[in-house]
């Protein structure tokens, strides 16, 4: 079943922060490029799509004149021939993405991709070559001199500098309907926040987007959430191949750091001058350098109970990388040697004492008890 997107205003990714994309560009002098655009995007597109935002402050010189934002569905690059005054630009520009996403049927996901035009020139600015001038007035040389600096080469594709997902209404429906199933696990989920970027909440719960969590879904919301999935887990990969190699010299890095803390993870960290364990729910960013973790463990007050626990980690250094050690809560699986079946000892006792358990022994005889042994004795 084909589902028809409603027409929804998009936020920008860069509509609630400072432009973080590459740079913007002005409006095409070719009055048939909006008409090949048009034709270029009608009909439907892939489930997982790419809109590409470039992005301009226009505080930086011979930027004044450019659009502060522009989508372009490839990525952008100057190409030859450009000049200073060129904004950053991508192949095919999009004159109204919402209109574009309201006729274009049956996508699950839209990556939106930040770059930033100033960054970008800034970069290049020894790529351009020197052209000869001719002679003009002052005022005239001084507005045509950009024009007389033109690469010669297409220059490099552009870096993105941020990046967010933009569900369909299909998808969003899903995972609203997921969290009522999985309360324990998705119920601080937050569709602004957690869609940005490395995605940790994302991935920490990816598991509930594939059966048999979505058994009772429709098979449209079933294939928008298998499409997240399949893009997390693509996306993702170089993460966790970075996170490995650092997590085998026992390093975490800020740029990875909440993705340690994934739900039903057992965690280290120290109370009273013993090592405690907890279980994960759920884990998130108050800020870049602070993160809190809901978790729980087991408790004793005649009879065992979940205790439930929020601990907050602060990120230990000024530099991008720490040592895990450093870290006041840490997974169990990083834990120094002899710490993990210290605690999983501990906890086996702790755990046995749910039931009663007899214990033959003898006791010394007191009062009543002893004299009459004794006297039994001395016959």
């Amino acid at each position: 079943m084909e589902y028809h997107v409603k027409r929804k205003r998009m936020r920008s990714p860069s509509s609630d922060s400072p432009a973080t994309g590459s740079g913007s560009r002005q409006p095409p002098p070719d009055a048939d490029v909006a008409k090949r655009a048009r034709l270029s995007t009608e009909g439907s597109i892939a489930r997982r799509t790419t809109i590409h935002c470039v992005n301009c402050s226009r505080t930086r010189k011979y930027h004044e004149t450019h659009n502060p934002r522009s989508y372009y569905l490839h990525t952008p690059a100057l190409i030859a021939s450009d000049h200073p005054n060129t904004a950053l630009h991508g192949r095919t520009r999009l004159q109204d993405m919402d209109q574009y996403l309201e006729e274009c049927v049956g996508f699950s996901i839209v990556i939106l991709l930040d770059y930033d035009c100033e960054a970008y020139h800034e970069m290049i600015d020894e790529s351009f070559k020197r052209l000869p001038m001719p002679l003009l007035p002052k005022e005239l040389n001084l507005g045509m001199r950009p024009y007389f600096r033109v690469l010669e080469d297409d220059g490099p594709i552009a870096g993105a500098t941020a990046e967010r997902l933009y569900l369909s209404e299909s998808l969003r429906r899903a995972l609203l309907v997921l969290q009522d199933q999985h309360a324990n696990t998705l119920s601080e989920w937050n569709f602004d926040r957690d869609l940005v970027y490395p995605y940790s909440k994302l991935y920490s719960v990816k598991e509930s987007f594939v059966e048999p969590s979505t058994k009772t879904l429709e098979p449209q919301q079933q294939t928008d959430l298998k499409v997240l999935y399949e893009y997390i887990i693509e996306r993702l990969a170089l993460n966790l191949g970075e996170m490995e190699e650092l997590s085998a010299a026992r390093l975490v890095s800020q740029k990875h750091w909440l993705m340690l803390f994934r739900p039903n993870d057992i965690v280290v960290t120290i109370r009273d001058g013993q090592y405690c364990a907890f279980t994960v729910r759920s884990c998130r960013l108050l800020d870049q350098n602070t993160l809190t973790m809901d978790c729980w463990s087991w408790e004793y007050d005649g009879n065992f109970f979940r205790k439930d626990t929020t601990l907050t980690v602060d990120w230990p250094t000024r530099s991008m990388q720490a040592k895990m050690e450093d870290l006041s809560v840490y997974p169990i699986s990083q834990a120094s040697e002899g710490i993990e079946s210290g605690l999983r000892r501990r906890g086996e006792i702790f755990w046995s004492c749910r039931r009663r358990r007899y214990v033959n022994h003898d006791t010394p005889l007191q009062g009543l008890g002893s004299q009459l042994v004794r006297s039994r004795s001395s016959r």
